[in-house]
């Protein structure tokens, strides 16, 4: 054996299933055992001499064992029991596989929730010695042969890297097990995207709901009460990220913002209904007059689209009743907020869709 030659540790990992996926303490914990094998040719024999015996088990106390840890471990590792027991062959090859339970720190990005994938890691070094004397080799990351599926989640691209790094002029080597972790979104887009989009179209539909049925404020308060429940329950399971917020979280806020504009807009609407035996002012009716002219001119377009003989607007305009009311100007009001309602909606869900699911 040459004393001038560092032990070469192989190390590999076997993936046996994903425990939890905490988020807002950004830890995996992750089931599998770690197999390190290295030549130790102080540990030799000659099987026939000894009964033919071709290995031996040996307990860690009472042999060298690399001193091995991953870095960004959370709690008690599963290195040093005693009952893992390094197997020893007789031309000197050791066989320690250690297992168990590891919870593992992991930079969650949720910007993309609930179709996001996290990359993570496994840091295995040595706190023994320098590579002059231990030098970490990763060999295999095998999630595939011994792996249980997780309900939330999938796991995919496993490998392995090999790294070394210099501290105060000395050489380290460390192995990188990377990971990439997806979550299975079925759940949350039938438990929490598709309430959202059905609570966003029910906000719209408060512009529709006439002023003397007494109930248009009503809903538009229950809508905002809905929306803020929705948006505590998402925030209260995912981790708050200053800097990369999810999108699906920004997309409620901005709901809610507009919930609160049709609380407004509603009690407006209702004020405005009930002003019919006060005068009208000229600025309600230069209103309502650009509302009348829009609102014919859009009617000509589509009957030309379909190819229905309409009246030219401006001999409409002289069989139009033009008797202004404050109902007329509060119908038209409701109706000018409801188009610019549902545009916004349909460009914003369309923008956060696309940019969730990645077209």
């Amino acid at each position: 054996m040459d004393p001038l030659q560092p032990v070469l540790i192989k190390s590999s990992y076997f993936l046996m299933s994903l425990g939890d996926v905490d988020e807002r303490a950004q830890s995996v914990s992750l089931h599998g055992f770690l197999l390190l094998t290295w030549v130790d040719e102080f540990l030799t024999w000659t099987p026939e001499e000894y009964g033919n015996l071709e290995s031996i088990f040996v307990p860690v106390d009472r042999m060298w064992v690399p001193d091995v840890i991953f870095d960004n471990g959370v709690g008690e590792q599963f290195f040093k029991k005693e009952h893992y027991r390094p197997r020893i062959q007789s031309d000197g090859l050791v066989r320690w596989e250690v297992g168990g339970e590891i919870a593992l720190l992991c930079d969650f990005a949720m910007h993309d929730y609930p179709f996001d994938e996290q990359q993570c890691k496994m840091e295995l070094v040595t706190w023994a010695g320098t590579d002059d004397h231990i030098k970490l080799y990763g060999d295999i990351f095998d999630a595939k042969t011994y792996y249980q599926e997780h309900s939330n989640w999938h796991v995919s691209v496993p490998r392995v890297a090999n790294i070394t790094f210099t501290e105060e002029g000395e050489s380290f080597s460390e192995v990188y097990f990377h990971f990439e972790i997806g979550r299975k979104s079925l759940s949350d887009v039938l438990n929490v995207i598709i309430p959202v989009i059905l609570l966003s179209v029910l906000n719209g539909m408060v512009f529709l709901i006439p002023p003397e049925s007494g109930e248009k404020i009503c809903v538009a308060l229950t809508l905002l009460l809905s929306f803020s429940v929705l948006q505590y329950t998402i925030d209260s399971s995912i981790p708050s990220q200053s800097d990369s917020p999810p999108l699906l979280d920004i997309y409620i806020t901005l709901f809610v913002v507009c919930s609160c504009v049709v609380v407004v807009q509603s009690v407006f609407s209702v004020r405005l209904h009930c002003k019919q035996k006060k005068p009208i002012t000229e600025g309600a009716k230069e209103f309502l007059r650009i509302y009348n002219k829009m609102a014919r001119l859009m009617r000509c377009q589509i009957a030309k689209q379909n190819a229905i003989h309409v009246v030219h607007p401006a001999k409409m305009a002289d069989t139009t009743n033009n008797e202004f009311t404050w109902l007329k100007v509060s119908s038209a009001f409701d109706s000018v907020w409801c188009v610019a309602y549902f545009l916004f909606f349909f460009i914003a869900t369309a923008v956060v869709l696309v940019k969730l699911i990645h077209f």
